[in-house]
This record gives structure tokens, C-alpha cells and sequence, in this order.
């Protein structure tokens, strides 16, 4: 950024996803649907023997869909280039 801009600010696009797009952009053709219980579970193993990232209580934090507001971003007169679909497939792509 060129300007100081006080305060935070949401760098997020201006749509969203929901986890079938998710899917479909990772190219997932069959999701089974798992209770939760085992995901946690699952998870647990996985942070305990595999070193994974996301902690298990993560998992109840993709439940849901998420929608952050980059209006205080706009009222600056800047706005997002990119939308989700966009950067989820930039996230995915080796550099």
C-alpha cells in the first residue's frame, strides 16, 4: 500500500464460496458426508501422529460459510481485483 491507512482492514474479495464450489474447483467429484465426531476425531489423530496444521476445534470453523465485509477497504476508494474462486485457485497452483 502506497497510503497509510489507519486502523485494520478486511483484504477479502467481494463473494464467497460455499463448499460445493469448493469442491468443484478442487476438482473433487464424490464427497462423502461424515458426522463430525469422526472428523474430530480424525483430526486428532492426524495433529497427534501426522503433525498436521489445523487443530481439531478448526474443523467446527469449516462448518460454516463465512462472510467478511471489505466495505471499510471500499470506503477508501480501493476494491478488490480478484474473487474467491480466483485466489482459492492462485492458493492451489505451485509456484
Amino acid at each position: 500500500m502506497r497510503t497509510d491507512l489507519p486502523g485494520a482492514y478486511n483484504l477479502v474479495p467481494d463473494d464467497y464460496l460455499r463448499w460445493g464450489e469448493i469442491l468443484k474447483i478442487l476438482g473433487v467429484k464424490f464427497a462423502v458426508p461424515i458426522p463430525s465426531w469422526l472428523a474430530r476425531w480424525y483430526m486428532s489423530l492426524r495433529r497427534c501422529y501426522l503433525r498436521a496444521r489445523l487443530h481439531p476445534d478448526g474443523y467446527d470453523t469449516l462448518l460454516f460459510d463465512w462472510v467478511i465485509s471489505n466495505s471499510k477497504l471500499r470506503e477508501t476508494g480501493r476494491a478488490p481485483h480478484f474473487s474467491s474462486a480466483d485466489a482459492l485457485r492462485s492458493a492451489l497452483t505451485p509456484v
